[in-house]
């Protein structure tokens, strides 16, 4: 691991600070830092979750008082991870783009509430009017990109441009109806701002967000020639194949420092000069659906709290070679930034505890919104794996009725040319022949958890007479489960 970065002399003064089951009010908060138990959590994490690089920063009323890099940003050359090394952020790009936003509501110059062809007259007319706060709250029916899409080759050089990608879709619900994650309504986000602005999005995010905030070692897309370190991408033990993020900036296009990152969320909580009082309680505030329902978003943040109440916000961010968490307790003052050069699972609880570390709190309060949300996503994947287990069995058996039952009703396929094409598929792939099936070390992928949602299951080991392949699946959520969509031989 690399060294870490400690508090600065100047930091070493008396403060109050209070937080969950711990306030400071007669000692120096320097005296009460706990490295060593910080560092021990976060490289057994690390571990846990066979990260080949993370970095870790935490920012305590604005000032940076641990800063650390943890395994390596090359595995096969030893580089290790520092607190200058450059991480895709992935989607907490939407709340750097989203404190843009709130500095141009800010200074009147964006109404949230009116209709985006207002700004931008290029994206079509879907019907409904469509705003800028339901596009920063997720609801605005506009679809988000899905696995089985694959990312664009090409290179967008605007963000008019990258409209092309989803703006003849339709909604998938009346905006404010409810709340479906979009990504590319972030990338819609961006074509506003630019409008408001009279500025391009990238010139606006450097001037308006990194430059206030302190963040100099930000870039968009892969622009990052500039950086002094920049971690490689992983994808399992190889290195992740380059995507052309170009089409997705707002959304998630940005490479960070965990350092910038902290600064930033120190910024967007309580810099009355990045924002004012009242915008940020707005930011911060659960956007309602049309039938006054709360959301679990505001602008960009999800909104949760700990199991005592107290207010926390949060967003993280995966891709391909990429994970990003960025965690706000703004009663403790307290930042949490973290990024690693693999997708894996932390959250916002892990933010949590490397705090709790850090301040020798034990008995760390959980997250209620991320908790809830985990028991969701458990029990959706275990009805995917149960539907797995299904298809699994009619494989090996070659039972083609069985098959046939996991298969909605409405299944088509240009590949198979519809149900019946798949099951002759099937059944030319394994009837009477001996079937062996390892879903052990399958790869799952799952976008969304909303009906209509595509979940990639790769790397499902198959021997058909001592012949080894390798398959994938596609299932779709219905509401009457997981039916298979697609299927085929890697």
């Amino acid at each position: 691991m690399s060294a870490p970065l400690t508090p600065r002399n100047s930091f070493a003064r008396w403060v109050t600070l209070v937080l969950p089951a711990l306030v400071i009010t007669t000692a120096s908060l320097a005296d009460t830092i706990d490295i060593a138990a910080a560092q021990s959590y976060v490289e057994n994490l690390r571990k846990r979750l066979h990260l080949p690089g993370l970095s870790v920063a935490v920012a305590i009323h604005g000032e940076i008082v641990w800063s650390q890099g943890f395994g390596f940003a090359d595995v096969d050359n030893g580089v290790p991870v520092a607190p200058e090394t450059v991480f895709r952020i992935a989607s907490v790009s939407k709340v750097l783009t989203a404190g843009g936003v709130a500095r141009l509501y800010d200074q009147g110059k964006l109404d949230v509430d009116a209709d985006v062809r207002d700004y931008v007259p290029e994206f079509p007319d879907k019907g409904h009017v469509i705003t800028t706060r339901q596009l920063l709250s997720h609801l605005s029916g506009i679809r988000h990109y899905g696995f089985d899409e694959g990312r664009p080759q090409k290179h967008y050089s605007s963000v008019i441009e990258a409209l092309e990608l989803f703006k003849e879709d339709p909604l998938l619900f009346e905006p404010g109806a409810t709340t479906a994650y979009s990504s590319y309504g972030w990338v819609l986000v961006s074509a506003v701002m630019e409008r408001a602005a009279h500025v391009s999005f990238a010139t606006y995010m450097q001037d308006q967000v990194f430059a206030p905030t302190g963040m100099r070692e930000t870039y968009l897309a892969d622009s990052v020639e500039g950086a002094s370190q920049v971690a490689l991408l992983y994808d399992g033990e190889t290195l992740a194949v380059p995507e052309n993020l170009s089409s997705v900036l707002a959304a998630g296009g940005f490479s960070s420092t965990a350092t910038d990152l902290a600064h930033y969320g120190s910024a967007v909580m309580a810099d009355d000069d990045f924002l004012s009082p009242k915008t940020r309680q707005w930011m911060f505030e659960r956007q309602k659906t049309n039938d006054g329902e709360e959301g679990r978003y505001g602008v960009g943040w999800i909104v949760d709290a700990l199991e005592d109440g107290k207010p926390i916000y949060h967003h993280g961010g995966n891709l391909t070679g990429s994970q990003s968490l960025l965690f706000l307790n703004p009663e403790a003052g307290v930042v949490v930034a973290m990024l690693a050069n693999k997708s894996s699972s932390f959250g916002a609880n892990e933010a949590n505890l490397v705090a709790c570390h850090l301040l020798g709190i034990e008995g760390c309060l959980k997250v209620v919104g991320e908790t809830a949300q985990m028991r969701m996503i458990m029990s959706v994947v275990r009805d995917l794996q149960s539907a797995l287990n299904d298809w699994e069995l009619a494989v090996r058996g070659g039972d083609l009725e069985a098959v046939g039952l996991i298969l909605s009703d409405e299944f088509a396929s240009s590949t198979w040319g519809g149900r019946s094409g798949l099951e002759r598929t099937v059944g030319e792939g394994i009837v009477g022949q001996h079937v062996k099936v390892d879903t052990e070390n399958a790869h799952l992928r799952i976008a969304t958890f909303h009906i209509g949602s595509r979940a990639r299951v790769e790397d499902i080991d198959v021997q058909m007479d001592g012949e080894a392949e390798q398959w994938l699946l596609v299932f779709v959520l219905g509401t009457d489960g997981w039916k298979i969509a697609e299927w085929e031989r890697q």
